[in-house]
């Protein structure tokens, strides 16, 4: 149907098709099979979203949003959904991150890389059939640079939302490219463009955006950077006691707290940053107050106790005026979700 309508010659069909489509990709994994092998179906998705890059006026359009939606949606469980995407030790990962300095820029003692080697750099892992199928094209290098690409083109709140989602549902988990795919998205210059994302007072995006850099964050390197240079935004996006209307809502503070924790549990350096940009004052009083809905002083709680482990921080924790009272868990079941593997998401 995507392959004979025209989005410039039937606009109104078009877009009406997509949205039919997406609604369609979200109804479970038997229908999103189908839809994976549908002959030319991928191709023309594809086709939506990197035409959409070419102009701020398609970026933001109907049809373009349900597009993106549609290919998180078939993003959705790949790993566990395709028996050849699962699980697996991954030889041709490379352990030379230090390749790359702040959020994916090369490093000068690396400019002897020329642009094949830089390209072999983004495609490690990616070991694909001689002949690849449509599928493939899910979970390539090339469409994170297009997903990152209109996501600095497009102010569609919803767009944005699925674009994050997406990154997110393929750096999820343990899946046979997840790995590669996080070092793809640092490579690409694409931590920073997903926390600015913060910005934005949707809470979708929010939601959206810690998911992703919560995967993301996975990868020591990208921890290690997460923390330096992005850990101040990601905890200023923690309301302040007493602030009113509280912003941002529940799920957003409840995601928040999931990437402090993945970022803070095994890294002494990122502790210190979260308690020098102020984290600890927000997270003490959401783990406190009655304001919050029991999940998110639970989230708090469990990356407050995260913080404690940290035996070396604990004087510098009592000269910034804390004591051990304020980082006691006291709740009597921690949220599953904030320990186990990274959750992907469907829309």
């Amino acid at each position: 149907i995507l392959a004979k309508l025209s989005v410039r010659s039937e606009p109104l069909v078009f877009t009406n098709a997509t949205g039919s489509l997406r609604n369609l990709s979200s109804a479970g994994a038997a229908v999103r099979k189908k839809l994976r092998a549908f002959r030319g179906f991928i191709s023309a998705i594809l086709e939506v979203i990197h035409d959409a890059t070419t102009s701020t006026d398609k970026a933001n359009s109907k049809s373009t949003e349900n597009a993106v939606c549609i290919l998180r949606n078939l993003s959705y469980r790949l790993g566990a959904e395709v028996p050849d995407l699962a699980a697996e030790h991954d030889e041709t990962l490379s352990t030379d991150s230090e390749l790359f300095d702040c959020f994916g820029r090369l490093k000068k003692k690396s400019t002897a890389l020329n642009t094949t080697n830089q390209n072999d750099l983004l495609n490690r892992g990616l070991r694909l059939n001689a002949k690849p199928t449509e599928m493939d094209s899910l979970y390539q290098p090339s469409l994170i640079r297009t997903y990152l690409q209109l996501m600095m083109e497009t102010t569609n709140s919803d767009t944005l939302e699925g674009l994050a989602g997406a990154i997110q549902n393929l750096t999820a988990g343990q899946w046979r490219f997840a790995a590669s795919l996080r070092e793809t998205v640092r490579a690409e210059k694409g931590l920073p463009v997903l926390v600015d994302l913060l910005k934005y007072e949707h809470d979708g995006v929010s939601v959206a955006a810690c998911g992703a850099l919560r995967n993301l964050a996975l990868d020591s390197r990208n921890c290690s950077m997460l923390g330096e240079y992005a850990m101040e935004d990601i905890a200023n996006k923690l309301p302040l006691p007493g602030e009113t209307p509280v912003t941002p809502g529940p799920a957003a503070i409840y995601s928040i707290c999931a990437v402090l924790l993945q970022l803070v549990y095994s890294d002494r350096l990122n502790a210190q940053k979260l308690t020098e940009h102020g984290g600890i004052e927000s997270l003490v009083s959401i783990s406190r107050s009655v304001r919050y809905p029991p999940s998110c002083s639970k989230a708090a709680a469990t990356v407050l106790g995260a913080l404690w482990k940290h035996r070396s921080l604990r004087n510098y924790y009592r000269k910034e005026g804390w004591s051990a009272s304020h980082f006691a868990v006291r709740t009597e079941k921690l949220p599953l979700s904030l320990t186990e593997h990274p959750r992907t998401w469907l829309m």
